[in-house]
């Protein structure tokens, strides 16, 4: 489906669109924001950072008055805090900001309660259980938000919770890939699994279709298979394929989905920056044995070789998604 962007520009390509009327258009369409589309984002961007600068501002005074505060002030305060917020959320039934707002304040303020009473009471709880529930405590509100930014502090409280406890119990990925490269290869692991259910969930629900969070869970997952292709590169006792096999694979898929399926530009850059790290790297530790000027300046061209190409071939799918 064709973004009101891409539809312009197909009119104005076609010529329907006088030459002289295409501001007017841009502007009437939304491509160009006008007056009232600026006041509409100052507005959401004020709400946004004094509402996170009101739950910071508590968290930080709680901790600056951790002495002249009683157990009974600490607990009551915060707790008073997360009903208001939930309160306030079901009187704003026609305000969808203003309740996402509240909702996002209401999560942050759970972790802050979960981590005062760990802090009281030194219950002793490793971290991943402290992640684990407050992820478990505000699933409700997730589910009920319908918010993408939500959702994303959901995925990244869940990978909080598995690398705090594999940092502490690394006994069945340690066995499976070793204990050096484990948490990579869960991290790749958990967040491809992740970004997959995310974009199938997009088809579906609307709300899914923010793109930054995907593409922020794409760099967590494409980072790690790309670090685990170069450690591969690196070991010289022995070169094991499973990881650059892997990150071929992926690499493979990465160019399908973003280009022929849901057209993404900026996944299709980052698959060729990873592109252009694993095969210098290779390059430049298998092939040559010693580094001199001449072959330093053979790796420098080729950077540059395959960047421009990369730019070239950017540009060229830019406009065939018909981005301006």
């Amino acid at each position: 489906m064709q973004t009101t962007r891409q539809q312009l520009i197909g009119l104005i390509k076609n010529g329907n669109i006088e030459p002289s009327n295409i501001p007017k258009a841009l502007e009437l369409t939304g491509v160009w924001p006008n007056q009232s589309s600026w006041a509409q984002f100052l507005n959401k961007l004020l709400v946004w950072l004094g509402s996170l600068a009101i739950a910071i501002s508590v968290i930080f005074f709680i901790a600056f008055n951790w002495d002249d505060l009683g157990r009974f002030g600490k607990f009551v305060g915060v707790q008073a805090l997360i009903v208001a917020a939930i309160s306030i959320y079901f009187y704003y039934q026609k305000k969808p900001l203003g309740q996402k707002v509240l909702l996002t304040v209401a999560s942050l303020f759970t972790g802050a309660l979960l981590a005062l009473f760990h802090q009281t009471y030194q219950t002793g709880a490793d971290p991943w259980q402290l992640f684990f529930t407050w992820a478990a405590l505000i699933t409700p509100w997730v589910i009920a938000s319908r918010f993408a930014t939500l959702w994303f502090i959901q995925v990244f409280l869940i990978n909080l919770t598995i690398f705090t406890y594999l940092y502490i119990s690394n006994r069945f990925f340690g066995i499976i890939f070793g204990n050096d490269t484990s948490l990579l290869w869960v991290g790749f692991i958990v967040n491809a699994v992740i970004l997959v259910a995310w974009e199938i969930a997009a088809t579906r629900f609307e709300f899914l279709n923010t793109r930054w969070p995907v593409r922020l869970i794409a760099v967590a997952s494409g980072s790690a298979i790309t670090f685990l292709a170069l450690l591969s590169i690196f070991d010289y006792r022995e070169m094991t394929l499973l990881a650059p096999c892997i990150w071929i694979i992926c690499m493979l898929c990465l160019f399908y989905l973003y280009r022929k399926i849901k057209p993404d530009l900026f996944m299709l850059t980052m698959a060729c920056l990873s592109g252009i790290i694993v095969i210098t790297t290779f390059v430049s530790v298998r092939v040559f044995d010693n580094f001199n000027e001449g072959i330093l300046l053979l790796l420098a061209m080729l950077v540059i070789g395959m960047g421009s190409a990369s730019a070239i071939w950017l540009r060229k799918v830019n406009k065939e998604f018909n981005y301006v």
